[in-house]
């Protein structure tokens, strides 16, 4: 059977970041919880949700109001970090057609404050815990979030990239050993994915020493 096509109605508005737009489509949607609204419906040949398309455009301010509306809703509701960090997660491994979440999605494109914002949710209250949750997570080729920002790597500015990839590794807790369907890890996907082999695996060698020191234990001078 073949799946139904939905085009996005939104996609401009988004494209553009406009909040107060967004904000409008939601009002008239007639759905009062922002949650359903945002991940239940899925839109185009890659069934996104508008949480997918938020992300893809690099849409900060629309994704800040959605991630605070959250936050507002949970604590008129409970007001409990355990109830806030479930909505999160429900909302945040949301998946495609193909099984990518939006952090997949950011991290192809290399969107640096998204990713960032993604990977700090309730970093204070829950150690990262989020953020190593999104960076497991494989789409349905095995590849988690690190491996898919390597295959895409093209032409970026080793600035951009060093940036996304300390996000993904140091930040989020990304698994260096990982590997997709293949059994390819990320080195494997800097030597063949790519054209920059050297410069990828110098600076994932580099961030992989930084996440050690960043887990070992504090001694007391």
């Amino acid at each position: 059977m073949k799946l139904e096509v939905k085009p996005f109605p939104h996609e401009k508005l988004v494209q553009a970041d406009d909040l107060e737009a967004f904000k409008a489509a939601f009002a008239d949607s007639g759905v009062e919880d922002l949650m359903s609204w945002i991940t239940a419906d899925k839109f185009d040949a890659f069934s996104w949700s508008i949480l997918h398309f938020v992300v893809g455009n690099n849409a900060l301010k629309i994704l800040d109001w959605v991630l605070d509306e959250v936050a507002a809703v949970i604590s008129k509701q409970s007001g409990d970090d355990k109830d806030l960090r479930n909505a999160y997660v429900k909302l945040l491994t949301t998946k495609s057609l193909d099984n990518e979440i939006p952090l997949h999605l950011a991290a192809q494109e290399g969107h640096i404050e998204i990713m960032a914002r993604l990977l700090s949710i309730m970093e204070d209250k829950f150690a990262g815990q989020i953020a190593r949750l999104q960076c497991g997570s494989k789409n349905s080729d095995g590849s988690t979030p690190l491996l898919v920002a390597i295959e895409h790597v093209g032409g970026k500015p080793t600035e951009k990239v060093e940036k996304m990839l300390e996000l993904l590794v140091v930040t989020g807790g990304s698994n260096l050993e990982a590997q997709d369907a293949s059994g390819m890890d990320v080195f494997g996907a800097a030597k063949f994915m790519t054209n920059r082999g050297p410069e990828i695996e110098k600076i994932l060698r580099k961030l992989k020493r930084s996440k050690a020191a960043k887990a070992a234990p504090r001694t007391e001078s």
